[in-house]
Formats: structure tokens, sequence, C-alpha cells
């Protein structure tokens, strides 16, 4: 722990909090505000809804593929450092996404603020972590409900700049935002110990497996065996000699459960959004739609504290157990889903919102709880790789739309008699 006054220390906790609290909501919400304009962007470049898919891909494909390394470089040559370049990257990305008009150059920005985001997600609840050795719960808790506000004010003001300007003025908004952040975390000291040099070899390994594995999982190609072959090489190089990560971490059982349960988590429940998305489009506009999709967010980022803050007290390992119960409740409340209902939906959101605050901050707590203070910056950097790859499962449905396959997923599922003009005004590209 750093040698600072009472005050200074106090004052430091609070700009880091507040710093990557800030960076935790704006990566979520380029997401979700990204999925939800996938027709816009369709709309707005040209392209059909597969291709435009794309900007979802790409963002995640560079999300996953460089969590892990940057963890590592971070480890290296500074957290704070890191974390800062992270967001000038996402910033400058964001600001030069008005620039572009066309979709090669739109993707390659994405793939930047992927890198960007990564930096982030690598280092921040890391920072928090280093410098709340007490109150860690807490803390996290907060910087959670940071994400789920992201998340749910995504899809709404998503939904409101293109009903009243258009879809691509999201991104200024989203550069300022990162700008704000940066200029709370400047003159950060360095928290921990600097670590060795990470293998190059290990972490060119690491990222060619997570490539292939988001885009086999994308496009169900052979490029999803071979990502395994290259994930299971890179799991036993690391065993072995750990290049990138101690070894020893990934034999920590309790830290590879807590990563484990997060992987099946939100492989099973990321695209939900997407799905009820779809499905909401068909009968409201695009800012009432969002607006019912803020629900489940807004009951995360409400509740998040609070279970975070249990954590601290009572076992993390049960209270995030009970989550994944709670959710698996408010999945089934979907099942079936009739036309047009709505109460239906919101309920279920209610729910899951629920269950997603009791899993997400005491599972992160308990994962971090279980391994060194040395180990918190790739220890995180890990547990996050495992996430964004259970998000990845969102891209087989998304990929469905324009692929000759037949009539989207969300029309079926509503049937025929529910508003089908409104519907095919919507997505004339993929109707078949």
């Amino acid at each position: 722990m750093l040698l600072l006054s009472s005050e200074k220390l106090e004052e430091l906790r609070s700009r880091i909090l507040i710093s990557c609290a800030i960076a935790s909501f704006l990566t979520p919400f380029s997401s979700s505000s990204i999925a939800f304009l996938l027709p816009e962007i369709s709309s707005g470049f040209g392209v059909g809804l597969a291709i435009s898919n794309w900007s979802a891909t790409a963002y995640l494909v560079a999300l996953a593929s460089s969590m892990v390394p940057f963890g590592r470089i971070a480890d290296w040559k500074g957290r704070a450092k890191v974390f800062q370049a992270g967001l000038v990257i996402f910033a400058i990305s964001s600001i030069a996404t008005t620039l572009v008009r066309d979709f090669p150059s739109f993707i390659a920005l994405r793939v930047l603020q992927g890198v960007g985001s990564s930096m982030i997600s690598a280092t921040s609840v890391a920072l928090i972590s280093s410098i709340f050795r007490e109150g860690r719960g807490k803390a996290i808790g907060i910087n959670t409900a940071a994400v789920y506000i992201g998340l749910s004010l995504g899809p709404l003001l998503a939904g409101l700049l293109s009903d009243l300007i258009s879809w691509i003025s999201i991104f200024p908004l989203i550069g300022i935002l990162s700008g704000i952040s940066l200029l709370l975390s400047l003159n950060l000291p360095e928290l921990g110990e600097a670590g060795s040099k990470p293998s190059y070899s290990s972490s060119f390994l690491f990222t060619a497996s997570m490539i292939c594995l988001v885009y086999g999982i994308s496009n169900l190609d052979n490029m999803l065996a071979l990502g395994f072959m290259l994930m299971i090489s890179w799991l036993l190089i690391e065993l072995r000699r750990g290049g990138l990560i101690d070894p020893k971490l990934l034999r920590n059982r309790s830290y590879m459960a807590s990563s484990t349960a997060a992987l099946l988590n939100y492989s099973a429940t990321y695209a939900i959004t997407i799905i009820l998305s779809n499905y909401l489009h068909g009968f409201l506009s695009s800012s009432e739609a969002g607006l019912v999709l803020t629900i489940q967010p807004v009951i995360q980022a409400m509740l998040s504290p609070i279970t975070g803050q249990a954590s601290d007290r009572r076992s993390p390992h049960l209270i995030a157990s009970l989550g994944m119960i709670v959710i698996a409740l408010g999945i089934a409340l979907l099942t079936p889903l009739g036309s047009e209902d709505l109460l239906r939906v919101e309920i279920s959101l209610v729910v899951l919102g629920a269950g997603f605050a009791l899993f997400a901050s005491p599972n992160t707590v308990a994962a971090l709880n279980s391994i060194p203070s040395r180990a918190l910056w790739i220890g995180y950097s890990f547990l996050r790789v495992y996430e964004v790859h259970g998000s990845g499962d969102k891209q087989l449905y998304n990929n469905g739309f324009d692929d000759g396959r037949g009539a989207p997923p969300s029309y079926e599922l509503r049937s025929d008699h529910i508003h089908r003009d409104k519907y095919l005004r919507r997505y004339p590209l993929n109707y078949r």
C-alpha cells in the first residue's frame, strides 16, 4: 500500500474509482449501443444485417484476443499507463468514426475501439482492487453498477439519438466521456510491484486462439476447431512454464470455478438483449424498445453496490450461486413468448436484473479474493476473457439473420399476424 496520509489516500481512491467507473461504463455502453443500432448501421452503409454484424464481431474479436496480453503488459510496464493508453485509443477511434463514409473503415475503427476497450478492461477493476484492500466488494459493486448503467443507457440513448439526429451521433458522446475519464486518471501512481517481461510467443498463441474461437463461434466453421486446438496448446504451455499467466493461477480451483461460472453464465444470457430488441421492434419504436430494455440493467445498477458490499461480509460464492438460480428463472419466464407480450418481457427483465446483480460482483470478488495481490492484474484479465468470450455466443444468433436460411428467428418467434408490414419495412434485406 502507498504511504499516504488518510486524506490523500481517500482522494486517490475516489479519483481511481470515478475514473475506472466511467471507463467501465463506456465499454458496455458502446457494445450495447451498437448491438441495438445494427439495423441502422445496415441501412446507413447499404449492407445486409449479417454484414453489419461485423461491427459487433470485429470489436469483440479485438477485445477478447488482446485482453490477457495487455493485462500482462500492464503488469510489466505499468497499470496506470496501459489504462490511460486504452482511454486515448478508445476516445480517438470513437471520434474518428464520425468521419468515415465506407463500411471497411468503420470496421477498422471498431477494431481499434476493441483494442482500447481491452486495455481498459484489463486494468480497471485490478486498479480498484489494488487500492481498496478493505471494502473491495463495495468498490467493485459500484464499478459493476457503472457497467450496468452503461448497458441500460446504451439502447435508450442509441434509440433517442437515432430518432432525433443520427445513429452515428453516439460516437462523439463516447469520445467525450473517454476524455473525462482520462483527465481523472492523470498523474496516478503505479500500484504494485512491476512484473517480468511477457512471452511474445505465448501472447501470439493466445491471441491467435481467441481470434479463431470468437470468429468460429460467429460463423460455425473450421476456425472453431482450430481455435480450440490453439487454446489447448496455449494452456499446456502455460501450465508448464507460464509465459503469460502464473501456472498456479490455472491450478487454483476457486479462481477457475468462478471463471468457468462467468463463461457459462454469459454464454447462456448475452443473446437475450439481441432477441428481445428485435422482438420489441415489431410493435414499438426504437426509443420505446430501448426504454423497455433498460429495465434489466437499471435493476442491476441499483442492486450491484448492495450485493458487492454483502460479498464483503458473506460468502461471495453462495451469493453468486443464488444469482445464477435467479437468472435461470428469468430466462424461463421468456418461454414461451407470445405476440406483443410486453408484460411478460418486463417481469422477466426485472428478475434477470436481480439475478445478474447477485452474480456479477460477488463472482468477481470470489475470484479476486482467491488469488494473491501480485496476480490481480492478470487474474482479472483472464476472468474478463471468460466473460467476453461467453458473450460471443450472441453472434450465432445475429449471423443467422441474412445468410439465406429463411426468415429471421425473431420473426418466426413473433408469428405471422403481428405487425408484419412494420417488420418488413425495418428489415427489408434479410426477409426471405
